[in-house]
């Protein structure tokens, strides 16, 4: 998985294992956020037959969060020559980075109540903010119109 992957992007995610196995068993997926909030839990079923790895893919449209966890619970019952069977278990946890759209958020607004000057102000607003301090924003509406 790469560290850092862009919204609404689907994804691959091959996991390998250390040898081929035969056997069945399931993957257990589970997508976090930093502040611990699942975005998405799924199990998948497995029925291998001499699988050198496992795959599935993840689709990011639904992130709360810039920083995100991937957590896979790998579990088969494997089914060794001579029909012997034993249980391989492993659980792997991934960080990754959802980068920001290229979508501005419009219904987004902006605060700020900190007296800014006059150049402060002026930059603030190119940058977006749309409401400052009440005394000073009407100053700057004002000296903001053609003609003053």
């Amino acid at each position: 998985m790469p560290p850092a992957v862009d919204q609404n992007q689907s994804i691959a995610i091959v996991d390998g294992l250390e040898h081929p196995a035969t056997g069945q068993g399931f993957l257990d997926v589970e997508w976090s956020d930093v502040d611990g909030r699942v975005i998405e839990r799924r199990r998948i079923p497995l029925d291998l037959t001499k699988a050198s790895q496992v795959a599935f893919s993840l689709t990011l449209d639904a992130p709360s969060h810039w920083k995100n966890q991937l957590t896979a619970r790998f579990s088969l019952e494997k089914i060794e020559h001579g029909g012997v069977r034993s249980r391989l278990e492993n659980s792997t946890s991934k960080p990754f980075i959802i980068s920001p759209s290229d979508h501005s958020w419009t219904d987004y607004q902006i605060i700020m109540w900190q007296y800014q000057t006059q150049a402060g102000y002026t930059a603030l607003k190119r940058l977006g903010v749309t409401a400052g301090n009440a005394t000073k924003l009407v100053l700057f509406a004002l000296n903001d119109q053609p003609g003053r």
